[in-house]
């Protein structure tokens, strides 16, 4: 299944009812997360946010797809929770602000758009079966934002490993290597992808950024990186 011309709805219908036999996480009780857009707001798109999934614990507290992206899209809008760690906290947390997942220069979407079944200890195993299908939905989604200089923020290993793939072809198998990547990342940096111009900065996933922090950054140098990121990031906005 390669990339097609399509429009915004008729991606969202592929992505929410297309049936892949092979893909682990397709069957009878597939959750596949896809936020509404008003298609027209794509043009306002200039930051493409990646994670890693939908979180594992969203199937005990909700009953179906639209119901978590109404939760996500709340989330995103509302004031930050200091005693909440999640991707819309992380994200509010780059830019500085709120934003409307619907119209905002703000797009966000996942690496792997279903809902796993178990927590993400299952993605080590799933990761290629499920992304094989997945990486083609991420490719058409690019397709449809207009900008001709995006900047896409990765966050977590899978995100990463998922944008590599496609901007500088490396395997979907490779899915470490993310704080060697912020180590030595260059700022200025750009993919071409058809005709458009990218900066891919990339994030640990906030449910793990202290464990790895503690193990792997001892001399805060990460951590610095992470905050010259963001300060990149944030005079783009400018």
């Amino acid at each position: 299944m390669g990339t097609f011309n399509t429009s915004w709805k008729e991606l969202r219908t592929s992505v929410k009812n297309y049936l892949f036999t092979e893909c682990p996480r397709n069957n009878k009780e597939k959750l596949p997360i896809f936020f509404d857009r008003n298609e027209n707001s794509l043009s306002n798109v200039k930051f493409f946010v990646v994670s890693q999934e939908p979180a594992a614990y969203l199937r005990r507290e909700y009953q179906s797809s639209n119901e978590i992206e109404e939760y996500a899209i709340y989330e995103c809008g509302s004031n930050p929770n200091p005693n909440r760690v999640g991707i819309p906290h992380k994200i509010r947390e780059i830019f500085n602000k709120r934003f409307d997942l619907k119209t905002d220069e703000i797009y966000w979407t996942h690496a792997l758009k279903c809902v796993p079944m178990k927590e993400d200890t299952d993605i080590i195993k799933e990761w290629r079966m499920c992304a094989f299908w997945c990486v083609n939905h991420f490719k058409n989604e690019l397709n449809l934002i207009p900008s001709k200089q995006l900047i896409i923020v990765a966050i977590g290993n899978y995100a990463l490993t998922l944008c590599k793939h496609i901007l500088e072809g490396e395997k979907l198998s490779h899915t470490e290597g993310i704080i060697q990547y912020i180590r030595n990342i260059d700022l200025e940096k750009k993919f071409h992808l058809g005709e458009k111009e990218i900066s891919l900065f990339p994030f640990i996933h906030p449910s793990k950024r202290e464990m790895i922090l503690k193990q792997y950054d001892r001399n805060d140098e990460v951590k610095k990186k992470e905050k010259k990121i963001i300060d990149r990031i944030r005079q783009f906005k400018q």
